[in-house]
């Protein structure tokens, strides 16, 4: 006499799959140096503004941790949207991660929901015009007392970018 036995595990393999890959994703927020930089969407004033990703990185990172030896002062928008939103990021990971194990969607768009909801944040950071103020002769060449934008090139070249862990 011979058993026949069948298993059904109802998606559980292929949704214990789609968990092991999402282990193996992430997300990066920022300014990747093979990204695409945004045109600017005014013309700066006296100086050329170029489109090369390289230069908005520096713009970023000079803004992000100051240049006192230029007299330009620490305005941090990558480290504090991260900080300023940890708690929401955690929530809004755990939710994306249940659509994940339902089966509602791929672990690859889960991460790619994520890394937009951080960019988003990032952007949100920049627009916030963030203390202290910008110095009079900086006013007046920009025409504007918005810190971290003149030509919002850089706002607008936040990205997110998804990859494999190594």
């Amino acid at each position: 006499m011979s058993i026949r036995q069948r298993v059904i595990d109802n998606g559980y393999s292929e949704r214990l799959d789609a968990i092991r890959e999402m282990n193996r994703l992430f997300t990066k927020v920022g300014f990747p140096e093979n990204g695409t930089p945004e045109e600017p969407t005014r013309k700066g004033s006296g100086h050329d503004m170029t489109n090369q990703m390289s230069e908005i990185i520096t713009v970023a990172a000079v803004q992000e941790f100051g240049a006192p030896y230029k007299g330009i002062p620490e305005r941090p928008f990558v480290r504090t949207s991260f900080d300023d939103n940890y708690d929401a990021l955690q929530e809004f990971k755990k939710k994306e991660a249940s659509l994940v194990i339902q089966g509602k969607q791929s672990a690859m768009t889960a991460i790619q929901k994520i890394g937009e909801w951080m960019t988003n944040k990032t952007k949100l950071k920049i627009n916030s015009n963030i203390p202290p103020e910008l110095a009079d002769e900086t006013i007046k060449r920009k025409r504007s007392t918005r810190t971290l934008i003149d030509t919002a090139q850089m706002l607008n070249s936040v990205q997110h970018e998804e990859s494999y862990v190594k």
